[in-house]
């Protein structure tokens, strides 16, 4: 994501790029999951909305929607 410009609640299709480590991880499909949280400790908060799994496509580019964005809380990217 762009770190000089930084998305507003409401944001709609923000773009995140997933960089691949070849050299560890050669052919790694990445599944990305988003959550929202009500602590900045996301093993100590709550969820909020569990945005599940996101689609990343052959460039490693995924988008959050608006409908992670317009919540209030704290968003988690996580990789499996």
């Amino acid at each position: 994501a762009d770190t000089t410009e930084i998305p507003a609640q409401y944001s709609n299709n923000i773009r995140f790029k997933f960089i691949q480590d070849n050299e560890r991880f050669s052919g790694y499909i990445p599944t990305i999951y988003i959550g929202v949280y009500d602590s900045a400790m996301i093993e100590c908060g709550d969820v909020i909305s569990a945005g599940g799994a996101v689609v990343v496509d052959g460039d490693g580019v995924f988008a959050i929607s608006n409908e992670i964005m317009y919540r209030n809380g704290f968003l988690a990217v996580g990789v499996t």
